[in-house]
């Protein structure tokens, strides 16, 4: 068996989120769906973390397991990426690389980076309709970075995570908060 890396990202307007379900389109599930055509069985992939209905994806990385091909690794990307467009998907694989066994997309993140954006303005944007929160009123930035202090750190998260969370700690680290402006688009960067 053969260890391949995928880095992927992905618009999550259109999926109920990165873990298959019974109904519903998912990252997880076109994906693998993908990948059995390509290889003609099934295939599981595993992620470095899941993402909820709506969120997007720049950058994550997933893991398979697949017997020796006769395809290139580097190329099984680009076979995935006109599998995917052909279903009317909006997930893009970046890159595909062989890794050693020892690599697990989930055990083996060093770290994470989530990214927040707030239009903070009197009107809507529809350009970016999908992608931000909107709020109307005046945000003190000054506060918000001030406030973001008392979020760095190592915390419990305990009562954020769901009951079937399989992790085998819920203690977290937040190393830094980024806040800034751009006209009206306020962007938190959580490291």
């Amino acid at each position: 068996m053969t260890r391949i890396k995928l880095t992927i990202e992905y618009d999550g307007s259109y999926y109920l989120g990165w873990q298959k379900q019974n109904s519903g389109k998912t990252v997880q599930r076109e994906i693998e769906k993908s990948l059995e055509i390509l290889f003609g069985r099934e295939i599981n992939i595993y992620v470095a973390g899941r993402t909820d209905a709506g969120v997007h994806a720049l950058g994550q990385v997933v893991h398979f397991d697949v017997v020796q091909s006769k395809m290139e690794y580097k190329k099984i990307s680009l076979a995935l990426n006109y599998l995917l467009k052909k279903n009317k998907n909006k997930i893009s694989i970046l890159k595909s690389e062989k890794v050693v066994k020892s690599f697990d997309s989930r055990f083996s993140v060093k770290n994470k980076i989530y990214l927040y954006k707030i239009l903070n303005r009197a009107s809507p944007s529809y350009v970016h309709e999908k992608r931000v929160w909107f709020i109307t009123k005046k945000l003190d930035l000054e506060t918000m970075k001030q406030s973001s202090n008392h979020l760095v750190g190592k915390f419990d998260f305990n009562a954020f995570r769901s009951t079937q969370c399989q992790a085998k700690t819920s203690i977290r680290s937040i190393d830094k908060i980024k806040i800034k402006k751009e006209k009206d688009l306020i962007q938190i960067r959580v490291l």
